[in-house]
């Protein structure tokens, strides 16, 4: 994805606008283990509410009802890929943008989540907005899991959040961080 990233002249945004309708998660195998991981290991239990943020086609929401999470516990979010991830699941999602939530989408709309679960994504936010969107988040949520195939982004104390957890699974080349609001 990364070098698909940097031969579209928009980058990472201007390739999600042109081909996020048809995308698919090629680390889909990945997030399914990270996602297994966490409810197996009683982190993200069933009656939780969820937010799959920058959601993709789906790869956490499915993921999490497949294991018995209902649909009205679950939540997603991701402008650019909202028709792949309706297509996929035949559920709705919001489209709220990290610059969205940075600006309080989610908290002007009452919403709050036991866990926010972003998937191959927050690594993706701009730097510049990355601590408005940790800080948005911390308003929402007490709980917020990154699942990445590398070590960004590293979240700061100051943005609201303690790392709790830290998995890397050499196997998926999956990262797993779990955060706590502070």
């Amino acid at each position: 994805m990364r070098d698909a990233y940097a031969r579209h002249p928009g980058g990472a945004d201007g390739w999600y606008r042109e081909f996020g309708a048809r995308y698919r998660n090629p680390h889909a195998d990945a997030v399914t283990y990270a996602v297994e991981r966490l409810v197996r290991g009683g982190v993200v239990a069933i009656g939780h509410r969820v937010l799959d943020l920058a959601c993709g086609s789906g790869e956490v929401w499915r993921n999490l009802h497949a294991l018995g999470f209902p649909v009205d516990d679950l939540t997603a979010a991701d402008p650019y890929t909202a028709v792949a991830f309706e297509t996929s699941t035949s559920a709705a999602c919001r489209s709220d943008s990290f610059a969205d939530i940075a600006a309080g989408s989610l908290l002007a709309d009452g919403l709050t989540f036991d866990h926010v679960v972003c998937a191959y994504a927050l690594h993706l936010c701009e730097p510049s907005r990355l601590a408005g969107v940790c800080l948005a988040l911390a308003a929402v949520t007490p709980t917020l899991h990154i699942i990445t195939p590398h070590k960004r982004p590293l979240l700061r104390e100051a943005w609201g959040w303690d790392l709790v957890d830290e998995h890397y699974d050499a196997g998926y080349r999956v990262r797993s961080r779990t955060y706590r609001r502070y």
